[in-house]
């Protein structure tokens, strides 16, 4: 059941890249398969930290007004902002 919107996902991406003309095989650059291995395990950590799942506190705990929501989602906002103002001025 869960793994439906992922696999449903990879064939989207692919069909997408095929209608493109952008399908292609390329080498990854191990710089970058260092920064998803550190992101990934950041965002485990944040999760645990954080009482749960993203989706949980930004959908659910909102609606159900739980203050660890309230707390968490607005930070995750402010996470994803300066992460990508720094992914952008060191990477782009």
């Amino acid at each position: 059941m869960f793994a439906t919107p992922v696999i449903g996902m990879f064939i989207g991406a692919f069909i997408a890249a095929w209608k493109a003309k952008e399908l292609r095989i390329k080498k990854a650059n191990p710089k970058y398969l260092v920064y998803a291995v550190a992101g990934g395990i950041m965002i485990g950590f944040g999760n645990f930290l954080g009482a749960g799942c993203p989706i949980r506190h930004g959908i659910v705990g909102f609606a159900g007004l739980a203050i660890e929501s309230w707390i968490a989602f607005p930070a995750m906002v402010i996470g994803v902002i300066i992460g990508t103002k720094l992914l952008i001025k060191y990477l782009a």
